[in-house]
């Protein structure tokens, strides 16, 4: 993803300020100390409550100051791209000729660097949950990233830092800011109990609003319609539009809540029951995989790794296409490289089967993906990888790219009692359906199924790319998973 623009001002200063700011501020009132990160990790820590205290209220300090930066950034970069539509809409008016490519690349540089201002709050949510994706998951509302809203973001901004001012043993972060977290005005953590209490806070928004707030806690959730109806003649006639949403939000949040707190609800993406097991199961990822090849690819150019005989990984100091070249060739030895051959079909061979692969759904550029997926836990902030790494990452002076062999995935989970299987079309198109055409990756352009030997299966389905892609699970864990779960 392009962040940097010869009009715009550099943008990594800014970048590397507010990730210090949100989390390293916890850390230099340790060294402060005479502390390291290993100290929070001692039992010495967990029973010195005054210094545990000052630890939390830094971090929240922190967090705090950051939330503003993250803020003040996003309204500069939305008055920047106000002006420049502005003037390309005055230009096309008075038939002026303008480049519409580079307004497009000017538009698209200040879209990336909002996004990726706004994943750094999500890094920081993640962090207050203890890295616990399938909790950051209930939050997920909708499919697509949702737009900044300024005037929103400054009015809950405002009320956030007063929280945050009153009790720094709490932190109430901004949803708007967020692109994950789709209900409530603030999310706000205290860590004042044990464990720490979560609370969605709706911030009441002019006098109807309070009205129809009154009368919601008054009379309960379940309005009759004829009431509601008669909202638009007591109160105005927007008020049964807003009654009606309000509900849904209370009830969207009331359910969220619950799963959080007893691991039970209704999923509110998707309307099902869901239930989280009360045991957390520890696995064994490749994340050390990715710091070794950074490390050599940082000296040699690039480095490549292959796990458990299905998972490609390389890191390079290249550009994409050119690190896809690589990655073809080391996951195809036997295909000798026809770039530089003298004819011409060759060489469109190759490119077509580049093509292919670039448009796999089990390829990803591990920034672009991270920034750019919705459902995916935002690990790139908050993953072990050094400062200096996620910043060469995330401006284009390394990358790294991953694929995952499905079909030699298959092969392999036979030897452990289980079978790989194509949905058929209607099966693919009725899964479609129902969950969103980009909810789940195409093999062939049909959904993968796994099944055991007794019947039961599962689909592949956006959850299980994020283990792979964003939570670093090795393949072979994966199946480790389905063994305890499914029935051989």
């Amino acid at each position: 993803m392009k962040l940097q623009h010869e009009n715009l001002e550099d943008f990594e200063p800014l970048v590397r300020d507010i990730f210090n700011t949100a989390f390293k501020s916890g850390l230099r009132a340790l060294n402060n100390h005479g502390k390291d990160l290993s100290f929070i990790k001692n039992q010495e820590f967990m029973k010195d409550d005054k210094f545990k205290k000052k630890f939390i209220a830094n971090c929240h300090k922190g967090y705090d100051r950051a939330q503003k930066k993250i803020a003040d950034g996003i309204f500069r970069l939305n008055h920047l791209k106000n002006l420049k539509q502005t003037e390309f809409v005055e230009n096309r008016r008075q038939h002026k000729k303008e480049d519409h490519f580079k307004y497009k690349e000017f538009i698209s540089v200040i879209n990336n660097r909002i996004l990726v201002l706004r994943r750094i709050i999500d890094s920081i949510a993640f962090t207050l949950i203890e890295f616990r994706p399938w909790i950051a998951r209930r939050f997920i509302l909708l499919d697509r990233i949702k737009n900044v809203s300024v005037d929103a973001i400054r009015a809950n901004l405002l009320e956030a830092r007063l929280l945050n001012e009153q009790d720094r043993l709490t932190f109430s972060l901004v949803c708007d800011l967020s692109t994950y977290i789709d209900i409530g005005d603030l999310i706000q953590i205290d860590l004042r109990r044990s464990p720490p209490k979560w609370r969605i806070i709706e911030i009441k928004k002019g006098k109807i609003n309070k009205i129809l707030e009154d009368i919601i806690e008054e009379r309960g959730k379940s309005l009759p319609s004829d009431l509601i109806n008669d909202l638009g003649h007591a109160v105005s006639k927007y008020a049964p539009k807003q009654a009606s949403r309000m509900i849904r939000q209370k009830l969207r949040m009331e359910e969220v809540k619950k799963i959080v707190d007893e691991g039970e609800g209704i999923d509110i993406r998707f309307l099902k029951p869901i239930k989280l097991s009360s045991e957390e199961t520890t696995i064994f990822g490749y994340d050390h995989i990715i710091k070794k090849n950074i490390d050599e690819a940082r000296v040699h150019g690039f480095s490549a790794s292959y796990i458990d005989d299905c998972l490609f990984l390389l890191a390079a100091k290249r550009s994409y296409w050119d690190s896809l070249h690589l990655l073809y060739h080391f996951i195809f030895p036997q295909a000798g490289c026809k770039l530089g051959s003298s004819l011409s079909q060759e060489i469109e061979e190759e490119k077509r089967r580049l093509l292919t692969l670039a448009k796999s759904h089990f390829l990803i550029d591990l920034v672009t993906c991270n920034m750019y997926s919705k459902s995916s836990p935002p690990y790139f902030f908050a993953n072990k990888l050094s400062e200096d790494d996620i910043f060469d990452l995330l401006f284009g002076r390394l990358r790294i790219l991953i694929f995952w062999d499905i079909q030699r995935f298959g092969e392999i989970i036979s030897s452990y009692g289980f079978r790989f299987e194509l949905s058929s079309k209607k099966e693919t198109e009725d899964l479609r359906k129902e969950l969103g055409r980009s909810t789940f990756p195409l093999y062939n352009n049909r959904a993968i199924r796994i099944k055991s030997s007794k019947g039961h299966d599962c689909t592949i389905l956006g959850g299980i790319l994020d283990k792979i892609f964003f939570e670093f699970m090795r393949p072979t864990e994966l199946v480790r998973l389905w063994k305890s779960n499914l029935p051989i």
